[in-house]
């Protein structure tokens, strides 16, 4: 089965990145015994833990067939290339792809859609600015 869960503290996005890490540490060998196909990884912001084999692509090309939503309406905002698949799906249609991330490689490929944000101001921060100048105009 296909999953993604996102764990981010209670003050997010002004929490202490090293207690993220103490977390991490205490849960994630927990995890990986319970649930040894998955994955767990952590960065200064978040945990997450996935199924390798899940594609964000996909799942948002079915649920946009599921609900009959067009694609041309979808935005995605992300910070990875863990996130590409759903750019993909979402930016070929021609929705809002926007590209929150610090890496440029990543930068360059989301320039490629024609309906494309790269903030200025990067993660939590990104986000927060492509609802203000993109979203909410």
């Amino acid at each position: 089965k296909g999953f993604m869960i996102s764990l981010l503290l209670p003050e997010f996005p002004y929490h202490d990145p090293k207690r993220l890490v103490e977390i991490y540490n205490k849960i994630s060998p927990k995890i990986k015994e319970e649930f040894p196909n998955s994955r767990i990884i952590f960065d200064s912001h978040s945990i997450d833990i996935f199924n390798p084999n899940s594609d964000k692509g996909e799942a948002i090309r079915r649920y946009a067939q599921e609900t009959g939503l067009s694609l041309e309406d979808f935005a995605i905002v992300g910070d990875s290339m863990g996130d590409f698949p759903g750019f993909k799906v979402i930016g070929e249609a021609g929705g809002l792809v926007g590209y929150v991330g610090f890496d440029e490689k990543i930068a360059e490929k989301v320039e490629k859609f024609r309906n494309h944000y790269i903030s200025k101001q990067k993660r939590s921060s990104g986000l927060v600015e492509i609802m203000e100048r993109v979203l909410l105009k």
